[in-house]
């Protein structure tokens, strides 16, 4: 049983030490046109933050909107911005990224290396430039419980069709 245990350890130990050097090369790469990444950071920020001020606004008018609170949807906002900022930094641009390896040729060398080719070509370049959308993200979430204490309604779509 043991000896079942340590090739997975040593392989996953393997995989921490490849995806560490990926986000060290990414940082660096990231950070090197500094007025770039201040502008992409900015950005996302900025939308966040605007979605912010847009339901702020509407809810010191009404109490609800198609029966969400405002606690709801502002638990909903964090939670997207949460999803969308991992999309962005994990998937996005490597999913953009797969024609030019089909193109290239590139993926011929992916697939002969020795490494998961799909986890190698989904998580190989990491843009950390979206990771304001998470920080703006979370004063979206509330403080207690989630959305309303800690009663989550369930969405009934179906009924709004």
């Amino acid at each position: 049983m043991w000896s079942q245990i340590t090739p997975r350890a040593a392989g996953l130990k393997r995989y921490i030490r490849i995806h560490v050097a990926f986000v060290e090369n990414c940082l660096a790469r990231e950070t090197e046109f500094n007025i770039h990444f201040f502008t992409l950071v900015s950005a996302d920020a900025f939308i966040i933050l605007t979605w912010l001020a847009l339901f702020s606004v509407i809810y010191s008018r009404v109490d609800a909107i198609g029966g969400w609170t405002r606690e709801e949807t502002m638990f909903f906002l964090g939670t997207f911005a949460l999803v969308d900022c991992l999309n962005m930094i994990v998937f996005m641009h490597n999913t953009l990224r797969l024609p030019e390896y089909v193109r290239t040729g590139g993926l011929d060398t992916i697939l002969t290396r020795p490494m998961d080719s799909q986890v190698y070509v989904m998580t190989r370049y990491l843009h950390f430039g979206h990771i304001s959308e998470a920080v703006a993200g979370l004063p979206f979430w509330p403080t207690r419980g989630g959305p309303s204490g800690s009663q989550y309604r369930s969405c009934n779509w179906h009924s709004s069709f």
